[in-house]
């Protein structure tokens, strides 16, 4: 399928597509990111702002051909409350099928996901996206999990006005996973066409920031080589590719306000990983 053609070598990329299966493209490569994540009640408010180039090898590269964004969005898998938004995104838009946005599915999506795309200043819109499910074939088993579907957006625009160094600003909102009474943030970072080295030699153009209330924690629950607590509600965290970040947000009390965390500074983490974190 073309989606799954492209999707497993360009995410968050701006590239040039020739139509048919034997798809050849223009690729690139994310140069920085300011990435910051704001957890407010049921919802992750994201706000990204990235710098692509093209990839040095850049095979079949046309300056004029057509531009192709493609963004996951991850959304629980299930509502145990059938009036709930998510509960009606799901029974309208089946797994593992393209949906098209239509005017009457418009206020809906936008309820859910609330995305705004622009790309060098100008807003791109967008109209269709796919949502695949833990174990599907069209995405890598790291994107996602048994109660969080991994939704694709995607959207082919006019590319003429780009260059390279092109700006693209993400804003959107994203579910979080009910787990009891906790609730988990998950996210998956991608990189094409990045080595580990290319990250953590410039470490400090990749960080996430998350955050939340101050009457709240924050927890990482998956395995990150570098996390900085910088205070019981805020995360430094430097993105691995394909590597999940879950992170569980709960009532903060005195003994989480006051427990000493030791870890090491994202921005500053040193070329060797910590000692017993996994190596990049």
């Amino acid at each position: 399928m073309l989606l799954r053609a492209m999707c497993l070598y360009v995410v968050l990329a701006v590239a040039t597509a020739r139509a048919n299966p034997s798809v050849a493209m223009h690729e690139s490569y994310i140069e920085s990111e300011d990435l910051t994540i704001i957890v407010n009640g049921e919802y992750a408010d994201f706000i990204g702002k990235f710098v692509f180039r093209s990839a040095p090898y850049a095979p079949g590269y046309n300056p004029k051909g057509p531009g192709l964004i493609l963004l996951p969005i991850w959304v629980p898998a299930h509502s145990d409350d059938p009036n709930s938004s998510i509960a009606r995104f799901l029974a309208k838009f089946p797994t593992e099928m393209y949906a098209w946005i239509k005017p009457e599915t418009r206020s809906l999506v936008d309820e859910v996901v609330g995305l705004t795309i622009k790309v060098e200043d100008k807003v791109l819109p967008y109209n269709r996206f796919s949502p695949w499910k833990y174990g599907s074939r069209e995405i890598p088993r790291t994107w996602t999990r048994q109660d969080v579907l991994c939704v694709i957006f995607s959207e082919i625009f006019d590319s003429s006005s780009l260059k390279d160094g092109t700006k693209v600003v993400l804003t959107y909102r994203q579910p979080l996973i009910r787990t009891g009474e906790k609730r988990l943030l998950f996210y998956v970072p991608i990189f094409s066409n990045l080595t580990p080295e290319q990250i953590m030699k410039n470490r400090r153009n990749y960080c996430i920031t998350v955050q939340c209330p101050s009457s709240e924690h924050l927890r990482a629950t998956s395995e990150l080589s570098y996390c900085a607590a910088t205070s019981s509600n805020q995360l430094r965290i430097l993105p691995e590719n394909e590597r999940a970040i879950e992170i569980e947000i709960e009532k903060a009390d005195k003994s989480t306000l006051q427990t000493p965390v030791s870890v090491t500074p994202a921005a500053e983490a040193p070329l060797a990983p910590p000692s017993g974190a996994a190596g990049l």
